[in-house]
């Protein structure tokens, strides 16, 4: 009897290694509850890109958010020290939401508020030394000015409005000169749409200084165009300063603005923190490649990372508030009793590290010429090795209007869901 048991317990236990062996080799799967976790994770090659109807969920969701974000912010109350940080943050998920007039009466709060900036405001923004920085007025960096006005004006351009466009991206242009004349007026992006904003008007001698100012931008940032990516902007091959040539040659009439990794973001620095250091998060998409009606026109141009702008134009933010902080922490001294003498000490400050963070890090722009009314866009993102970004390709089935330029503007998004 012992003889029957032992042979059927070694029975038993050779049954169970065989079973345990046959679900751990590779393709063979005898066990139904563990062959689930012994295949090999394949990825479907056939699986589909990013199609219009997925596009279609993230924008309502984004529409959610900006009814969300008006519910619960304090959008209209100029007494919030973020005041103009809340609405910034709106306006742009507005932008992505497709819901334009909510972007641009956040925008139009933002210009008024700079340009109503109160005496109040301006010391608490500015003077009130012995407060920390934190708790002052949000203004924005430098360039979070200017983009401010940039996608005001991009706004009226989708809109056929290219005089008050215009108006926009001159005014984005100028919008840090006053606060860092060496850095002022170095953004190649608003040089380009100010271009398009003129050559919509039929102004092609304004238009061609614009494209010129675009061109040298780059070229001083080591980033020249070369001949191909002058035709994806939908340039002439040669820019020239003939009115005649930009009016025959600059004929694109849609431009897609492609958005790509994250905003620029800062940490305090030094004795009294009162220095700032950029960083940014790194993006998988790193170039976008775009098709029109299945015929490919090539790679999207780079024309403007913002974290080059918020590392020059944005470090002088504030530039004469923070001498002033340096030198007020070096001059005054408070005495505090202590063990029969005196602890001689500093006023502490602390920099301003809000940031405008859904602005995106790359600007990518691509212009073309169709005569489809519904032309079919296809965008493909690539990472730094230039290889394609499986399955997350975008399908945009545009609505092309005649007789104007039709702006087009999306970003990468890092997962499906």
């Amino acid at each position: 009897m012992i003889d029957k048991i032992i042979c059927g317990t070694l029975a038993l236990a050779t049954l169970v290694l065989v079973l345990a062996a046959g679900c751990a080799a590779p393709g063979r799967h005898y066990c139904p509850d563990c062959a689930a976790h012994s295949k090999p994770v394949v990825r479907n090659e056939n699986q589909p890109d990013l199609g219009p109807y997925e596009l279609e969920q993230r924008i309502n969701r984004l529409k959610e958010l900006t009814r969300q974000k008006q519910e619960l912010s304090a959008l209209k109350d100029q007494a919030n020290k973020d005041y103009v940080l809340e609405n910034m943050l709106l306006a742009k998920t507005a932008v992505d939401a497709q819901e334009p007039q909510t972007a641009k009466e956040c925008l139009r709060r933002v210009i008024s508020f700079y340009d109503t900036f109160s005496t109040e405001q301006k010391r608490a923004g500015s003077t009130s030394l012995a407060e920390k920085e934190i708790h002052r007025f949000f203004k924005g960096e430098p360039f979070e000015r200017s983009f401010v006005y940039f996608y005001y004006g991009l706004l009226h351009l989708a809109e056929g409005d290219a005089q008050e466009a215009g108006r926009s991206f001159y005014s984005a242009i100028a919008a840090d000169a006053a606060f860092a004349d060496a850095y002022s007026h170095d953004n190649a992006l608003f040089y380009y749409f100010l271009g398009q904003a003129y050559h919509a008007r039929g102004d092609f001698g304004n238009a061609g200084g614009a494209f010129a100012n675009c061109e040298r931008l780059l070229r001083e940032q080591g980033t020249p165009l070369k001949e191909g990516e002058r035709r994806m902007l939908g340039l002439p091959s040669e820019l020239s300063a003939t009115s005649d040539a930009l009016k025959s040659q600059v004929d694109a009439n849609v431009i897609v603005l492609i958005e790509l990794g994250f905003s620029p973001n800062k940490t305090t620095e030094g004795a009294q923190n009162q220095r700032w250091r950029y960083y940014s998060l790194p993006g998988r998409a790193q170039s976008a490649v775009v098709s029109v009606d299945g015929r490919e026109l090539g790679v999207a141009v780079p024309v403007c990372d913002t974290f080059f702008q918020a590392s020059t134009a944005g470090r002088a933010s504030d530039k004469v508030a923070l001498q002033d902080v340096k030198s007020f922490t070096k001059s005054v001294t408070i005495f505090i009793p202590y063990g029969g003498g005196f602890l001689s000490t500093l006023w502490e400050v602390e920099g301003d590290k809000r940031t405008w963070t859904n602005l995106p890090q790359q600007y990518h722009l691509c212009a073309f010429k169709t005569e489809n009314p519904n032309a079919q866009i296809t965008i493909e993102f690539r990472n730094k090795e230039g290889t394609p970004i499986r399955n997350l390709s975008q399908k945009i089935t545009a609505t092309i209007a005649p007789g104007k330029l039709n702006l087009i503007t999306t970003k990468f998004y890092e997962t499906r869901n």
